[in-house]
């Protein structure tokens, strides 16, 4: 009776000793929480300063600033600077995505991956055209496209093959590993 006692369920670690099984960790929620947030934080960029004092809100709302302007971008010269049209947009979807995440429907993962790379770009476009013409581009337009990179890198890692991603990889209900079938 003393030794037939049913003990508490254990099993080897990687080194080879007992202990009790911990929870595993679940990065996906973390990684799609943080995209959420880096989708606030794009969406804010667009009421910051872009360049010339004009934030992106300004250059979008009527803002005669060139001559050729309008709610998507604005240009003179070969000069080509998107709006903060593109922020507040992309940073909607890019927290859409998050949330879809965070709900468990991988495909917001999609969304905001495609959403950080056309953020990642139009910002990239308007920082080098504005360097090219000897134009400082404000902490708004840098914000852009720094945290629409991140939420590239997020997005990505949010629904990794790597390591244990609970409920993307054909988890138990719980979130644990597979049960073993039998």
């Amino acid at each position: 009776m003393g030794e037939d006692a049913a003990a508490p369920e254990t099993e080897l670690d990687n080194a080879g000793l007992e202990g009790e099984r911990a929870a595993p960790a679940k990065p996906d929620r973390v990684a799609a929480a943080l995209l959420t947030a880096s989708g606030i934080v794009v969406l804010i960029s667009a009421f910051l300063p872009w360049f010339e004092g004009f934030t992106g809100w300004n250059i979008m709302s009527g803002t005669n600033l060139w001559p050729h302007h309008n709610v998507a971008y604005t240009s003179r010269g070969g000069l080509l600077v998107f709006t903060g049209f593109w922020a507040i947009l992309l940073g909607i979807l890019i927290i859409a995505g998050g949330l879809l995440l965070l709900t468990k429907v991988r495909a917001g993962a999609a969304v905001a991956v495609v959403a950080s790379l056309l953020g990642l770009t139009f910002a990239a476009i308007s920082v080098v055209t504005l360097s090219n013409r000897n134009l400082n581009a404000g902490a708004g337009l840098y914000i852009f496209g720094v945290f629409s990179l991140v939420s590239v890198v997020l997005g990505v890692t949010a629904v990794s093959d790597r390591g244990n991603y609970g409920y993307y990889q054909g988890s138990d209900v719980d979130g644990g590993p597979p049960r073993p079938a039998g």
